[in-house]
C-alpha cells in the first residue's frame, strides 16, 4: 500500500474540515474571522455607522457560509468513496469520486487565487491604514499558498 492511499483523504478530510470550522468561527466571532481571512474590521471604531456594521457583518457571513458549503461538501466525498458500500464494492465508483474530488479540488484553487487576489487589492488601495495593510499582504500570501496546496491535492486526484 503506497503512502499516498490513507494520506490524501486525511489531508483532504483536514482541508475540509478547517474550511467548516473557519467558516463557524465566521459565525461565532465575525470580527476576528475577518481578521484571519487577511481584512482588518472598521466595525470596531466608534465612527462606523451602523449601517456600515450590517454590511461588513453580512459580508463576514457570507463567507463564512462559503467556507462552511465547500468544506462539508468535501468532507461528505471524502467519506462516502471511503466507507459507502458502493465505492467498497466497486473499483469505477470509487474512482467516479475520487475524479470528482479532483476536479472540485483543482476548480477550488480559483477561490484560493481570488481571495489572495483581492485581498492584494486591498493592500495596494490608497487610504487603507498600515497595519490593515500589512495584514491583507500577509494572509494574502497565506491564500495563495493554500491554493497551490489545493491544486496539488487536485491535481493528486485527477492523475493517480
Amino acid at each position: 500500500m503506497s503512502l499516498y492511499r490513507p494520506a490524501l483523504p486525511i489531508a483532504t478530510s483536514a482541508l475540509g474540515l478547517l474550511g467548516i470550522g473557519s467558516g463557524i468561527y465566521n459565525f461565532i466571532a465575525p470580527i476576528e474571522g475577518a481578521k484571519g481571512f487577511g481584512l482588518q474590521s472598521t466595525s470596531t471604531s466608534s465612527t462606523a455607522s451602523a449601517h456600515a456594521k450590517a454590511i461588513e457583518g453580512a459580508l463576514i457571513r457570507v463567507h463564512g457560509i462559503r467556507n462552511i458549503g465547500v468544506g462539508l461538501s468535501t468532507v461528505s466525498l471524502v467519506l462516502f468513496w471511503q466507507f459507502s458500500p458502493l465505492c467498497q464494492s466497486s473499483p469505477l465508483a470509487a474512482l467516479a469520486v475520487r475524479r470528482c474530488l479532483g476536479i472540485t479540488l483543482t476548480l477550488g484553487t480559483i477561490v484560493g487565487l481570488g481571495d489572495a487576489w483581492i485581498l492584494k487589492q486591498f493592500s495596494d488601495t490608497d487610504g487603507v491604514e498600515s497595519e490593515a495593510k500589512e495584514l491583507a499582504s500577509a494572509k494574502g500570501t497565506a491564500h495563495a499558498i493554500m491554493a497551490i496546496v489545493i491544486s496539488g491535492l487536485g491535481l493528486t486526484y485527477l492523475l493517480v
